[in-house]
């Protein structure tokens, strides 16, 4: 065993992996992080990177200078690696929290209809699937509803209520709260619903709802997330490169 493996587990062992220490009045992983990073136990790399992640999410704008510093200063494999997948989930947390696209979680069609007591046929969207543990189910909305309104405008009979509706999702920042006004068995009531984050790679074709059994379409939405962010922090690489001319 080469000295320096032992002294990393040495280090691993007595919990040193885990500590920070202060550089130029701000706390900054020790460098005994990355030889961690490397460490001959896979529990030891594991622990050593969540920690980093940890620490960069609780301060973005520095956890993600310092791990694009060290991940292009890196050369060995293990560490590259492990770095590039924390730098990875703290772009795309910031780019989410800044950028992100709002998100209600249900599935819809378009209808014509009159609301009672009201004349004249109006444009409206109905609620054919929600999403488990979405924002449209801690708000409260079912299947069968139908929303005619949204912060108080509502659709003309000829305009297309379902592609209005998501577009203005979308362009609501997630966290902020939408008032819908919702049709439900012939009653009028006002629903609020605070926007939830879409998921990167989330279309809205894959999200038909299967009126024969009831169930959303089996769609493995993890892989579809996990190949956007890939997507997009590769384009995020190359452009941080290009500007640091490496």
């Amino acid at each position: 065993m080469s000295r320096n493996l032992r002294f990393t587990k040495l280090l691993a062992a007595a919990g040193i992996a885990a500590l920070l220490v202060p550089c130029n009045g701000q706390d900054v992983p020790d460098r005994r992080w990355l030889e961690s990073l490397n460490s001959e136990s896979y529990q030891d790399r594991a622990r050593t990177e969540r920690q980093l992640l940890e620490w960069a999410r609780q301060q973005p704008e520095k956890g993600t200078a310092w791990l694009f510093q060290e991940f292009r200063l890196a050369t060995e494999p293990e560490v590259r690696a492990r770095l590039r997948t924390a730098l990875l989930e703290v772009v795309v947390d910031e780019h989410q929290r800044n950028e992100g696209q709002g998100y209600v979680g249900i599935t819809m069609t378009r209808v014509a209809i009159m609301i009672p007591g009201e004349k004249g046929v109006t444009s409206g969207v109905r609620i054919s699937g929600v999403e488990p543990d979405s924002p449209a189910t801690k708000a409260g909305l079912s299947v069968g509803d139908v929303i005619v309104g949204i912060d108080k405008r509502r659709w003309e009979a000829a305009q297309d209520s379902v592609e209005s509706f998501i577009a203005e999702v979308r362009e609501t920042k997630p966290g902020k709260e939408l008032d819908l006004e919702i049709l439900r068995a012939g009653e009028l009531m006002r629903i609020a619903v605070t926007l939830g984050t879409r998921r990167m790679g989330m279309p809205e074709s894959k999200l038909r709802f299967n009126f024969g059994n009831g169930e959303f379409e089996s769609v493995d939405l993890d892989q579809l997330e996990k190949e956007a962010k890939e997507e997009f922090f590769k384009h995020w690489l190359a452009e941080k490169q290009a500007i640091d001319g490496k």
